[in-house]
C-alpha cells in the first residue's frame, strides 16, 4: 500500500507532484526545467534520499519570462519595499485590479526584479510646475542630501512631490525640485575648462600641492548656490565672487572647502572645483 500521507497544498508558483517509482529530486529538476536547489527549498524537511512512492511534494513552476501585459495595462518591475497596497496607491488603482491582472501572484511574496502588470497607462516623465525642475534619483540620494545640494528645504521638496516616501526613494524615480535646474556645460566648454585647469596646475604646481596638503583632507562641504558668467556664490559665503566660473563649478553641487578666519577675522573660502583644483577666494 502506498504511503501517500495527508493531502498537500502548494503555494502559488508551485505545483503538487506525487512521487513515482525511480523519481529523484535530480530527475524531477530536469523533467520540469527547474533547479535542484529550488525543489529542495520548496520541500523543507523532505529527505531527498528517502522519497516514498505516493508522497506528495511541491515543484516550483519554471519562470515563463516577463509577462506580456494586455492592452490597457503596463509592465512594472518590483523594487525593494514595494507592496500591492503601495503600488495601488501610487498608480491610483485598486489592489484587486492588480491581482486580477496577475493570476497566481502572491501579494505577500513579491520578489525584487519580478515583473507584474499594472492597470492603466504607464506614467510618462514627471511634468514639474513652473519654478521647479525634474530630477532623476541616483544611488545614495536622500531628500536631505538633495535639499542641501540644491539649496532648498526638505519640506519644499516633499511639498512638490505628494505621495513620495522619503525613506523609500527608488533609483530612476523622478522628483520635482524647487528652483532653476543647474546649467549643463557643453563638451567644448568642459574641454576649455579642463585645459585652463591643466595650465593652472602646470604654472602653480607648488601652490596646488600646498593646497592639497593643507585642505585636501577636509570633510566639510559647501554648496555652489549660484554659478553664472558674472560670478559664483557659495552657501558658506555671504558675498558673490566675481568671475566666470561656469563649467568650472556646477550650481547645486557640494564641494570640499576650508574656512580660515584666523587673519583679522577676514574669511577666506578655499574650494575644490569639478576638476579637483583648489581655489582660494578672499
Amino acid at each position: 500500500m502506498n504511503n501517500q500521507g495527508p493531502a498537500r497544498t502548494c503555494p502559488n508558483g508551485q505545483m503538487a507532484y506525487t512521487i513515482q517509482a525511480r523519481d529523484t529530486f535530480f530527475s524531477l529538476s530536469r523533467r520540469f526545467g527547474v533547479s535542484l536547489q529550488s525543489i529542495m527549498d520548496a520541500n523543507p524537511g523532505v529527505n531527498p534520499n528517502n522519497l516514498v512512492i505516493g508522497q506528495v511534494i511541491c515543484i516550483p513552476v519554471a519562470d515563463p519570462g516577463p509577462p506580456v501585459c494586455p492592452a490597457g495595462s503596463f509592465s512594472y518591475t518590483i523594487v525593494a519595499g514595494d507592496t500591492i497596497f503601495a503600488l495601488a496607491r501610487r498608480f491610483g488603482v485598486t489592489q484587486q485590479s492588480i491581482l486580477a491582472l496577475n493570476p497566481g501572484l502572491d501579494p505577500n511574496s513579491l520578489r525584487v526584479a519580478q515583473i507584474i502588470c499594472i492597470p492603466g497607462q504607464a506614467p510618462g516623465p514627471t511634468e514639474c510646475p513652473a519654478g521647479s525642475f525634474a530630477y532623476t534619483i541616483v544611488a545614495g540620494d536622500t531628500i536631505n542630501a538633495l535639499a542641501q545640494r540644491f539649496g532648498v528645504t526638505p519640506q519644499s521638496i516633499l511639498a512638490l512631490n505628494p505621495g513620495v516616501v522619503p525613506t523609500n526613494l527608488r533609483i530612476g524615480q523622478i522628483l520635482c525640485i524647487p528652483g532653476q535646474a543647474p546649467s549643463a556645460c557643453t563638451c567644448e566648454q568642459n574641454l576649455t575648462a579642463a585645459n585652463r585647469n591643466i595650465t593652472l596646475l602646470r604654472e602653480e604646481s607648488g601652490a596646488q600641492i600646498f593646497a592639497d596638503m593643507t585642505y585636501g583632507t577636509s570633510t566639510a562641504t559647501t554648496v555652489a548656490t549660484t554659478v553664472t558668467t558674472a560670478g559664483i556664490r557659495f552657501a558658506a559665503a555671504d558675498e558673490t565672487f566675481a568671475g566666470d566660473y561656469t563649467c568650472r563649478f556646477t550650481q547645486g553641487m557640494a564641494y570640499a572647502f576650508f574656512m580660515d578666519t584666523a587673519n583679522g577675522n577676514e574669511t577666506n573660502l578655499v574650494v575644490r572645483d569639478n576638476f579637483g583644483v583648489w581655489h582660494s577666494f578672499a
